[in-house]
């Protein structure tokens, strides 16, 4: 099924239409890209094309069509930072725009190449969608801080371009399997258990969110969740919920699940 399910994905953005939307000029602008990509389990027989310029020609390329294989999504690990909230936690790859930054999309794949060495300007990718902008706002006033523009691209090649990763920025990254995120994995999560001091005082030692474990290549298991997750069941088609913090019935029904599930 994970081929049908990164066929779903594209069908259903290919022709999505961003909402129309302001510029706040006291509020920064930070884009992420979401990268969807589709891996043969072989690789040996396949000679790609040089080029693939549109999603229709992708679709027909025999090493998709013909090849077992599976659809990944790309998360990175951020660095250990004191001064970042959310140092260690799972994120898109992506920040801040720049000066030089002309558009958001410039923003995205300069952000991009510094953080994995992936250039998303290149042929070896295509922008699927931008969707609407998150807005993002401070944990103790409440007021806007930043505006997130999350973008999806497709790897059009059979074999991902070499990554890089900046050790300042990015501790590490992992493909995660769309299908193990479509099996429903979602656990009960304490963010607080691994928050910076900053975060903390913010938040209390109670709270607890829907999060799923994801194995990085250190072995390490690192949570996803927040924003994150939401963009992430977006792009899926997975049910959201309106809230990062669970109330006490979302945990219960969360872990009732589980233990039905276990029973099976």
């Amino acid at each position: 099924m994970s081929k049908q399910d990164l066929k779903f994905v594209i069908d259903h953005f290919t022709n999505y239409q961003q909402s129309e939307w302001k510029i706040e000029d006291n509020v920064r602008t930070a884009c992420v890209a979401a990268i969807l990509r589709w891996r043969p389990y072989t690789t040996d027989h396949i000679h790609p094309t040089t080029s693939i310029p549109t999603i229709q020609d992708f679709l027909s390329q025999p090493w998709f069509n013909d090849c077992h294989g599976e659809a990944d999504i790309l998360y990175m690990r951020r660095a250990l930072n004191p001064k970042d909230p959310w140092s260690g936690h799972i994120a898109f790859p992506g920040g801040k725009n720049e000066a030089i930054d002309k558009s958001p999309f410039d923003t995205v794949v300069r952000e991009c190449k510094e953080e994995t060495g992936l250039d998303l300007a290149s042929p070896a990718f295509i922008l699927l969608s931008t969707l609407d902008p998150i807005i993002l706002t401070s944990l103790k006033t409440r007021n806007p801080t930043m505006r997130l523009i999350p973008h999806i691209f497709l790897q059009v090649t059979p074999v991902t371009p070499q990554i890089t990763i900046r050790p300042s920025e990015v501790s590490e990254i992992t493909w995660t399997s769309i299908k193990y995120l479509l099996s429903d994995p979602i656990v009960v999560y304490n963010p607080m258990e691994h928050a910076e001091a900053v975060t903390k005082r913010s938040l209390p030692e109670s709270t607890r969110v829907a999060g799923v474990p994801i194995q990085f290549p250190s072995k390490d298991v690192v949570y996803l969740w927040g924003m994150t997750l939401r963009m992430t069941q977006k792009i899926l088609g997975m049910e959201m919920s309106e809230h990062t913090i669970m109330s006490t019935q979302e945990i219960n029904d969360i872990e009732n699940k589980k233990k039905i599930t276990a029973k099976l």
